[in-house]
């Protein structure tokens, strides 16, 4: 048996805009995300105050906002990859708030994401999203939402200002739509 490994040049896209939220909206997002605290005691790849991963289990707040993602990520997902008979679902979300000094580690989510994002609430200036493995980074503004590939590697720098950088992130994954199932 031969087995051939032929390497391609492929690079993946980053998807960015902003949503036009209201600010009271997003008031009421900061707000949640300092309510439900701390749960992760920096034990994860984000060294900063961190939720659960189920925040849209714990809070309604963010319904609208999630579902607004999941329709963007629908519009622009890629249907030769993901199939027309196929839907995404949130798979996970959390909230995190960094003060002076918090970064996040360099990570990917492979395999759990098919979408990973962030939704910048009140981004910090010079404080970007790098993506690792070329040095790429995006300097959001408020009310910004960034989508990438979940296999990508990303990480934030140490946050060196004085003002909160909040965050609601998350991953989207890919479920087959039974009802439209050739099989059924």
């Amino acid at each position: 048996m031969l087995i051939y490994k032929h390497i391609i040049n492929v690079k993946p896209s980053i998807t960015s805009l902003v949503l036009g939220t209201p600010q009271s909206y997003i008031n009421e997002c900061i707000k949640e995300i300092y309510n439900l605290g701390d749960s992760m005691d920096n034990a994860t790849n984000v060294q900063a105050m961190m939720t659960t991963y189920m925040i849209f289990q714990e809070s309604k707040v963010f319904d609208q906002l999630f579902v607004n993602i999941i329709d963007i990520a629908t519009q622009t997902r890629d249907e030769d990859f993901v199939g027309k008979n196929c839907h995404l679902v949130l798979k996970d979300a959390w909230g995190a708030v960094y003060k002076k000094g918090h970064y996040t580690k360099p990570h990917s989510h492979f395999p759990n994401a098919y979408i990973s994002f962030v939704y910048y609430l009140q981004p910090a200036e010079n404080t970007p999203l790098i993506f690792s493995d070329d040095g790429h980074e995006v300097h959001p503004e408020k009310d910004q939402l960034v989508m990438f590939p979940g296999y990508i590697r990303h990480e934030v720098p140490v946050h060196e200002g004085t003002e909160d950088r909040i965050v609601i992130a998350g991953n989207l994954i890919v479920a087959a739509d039974e009802s439209k199932n050739i099989n059924n």
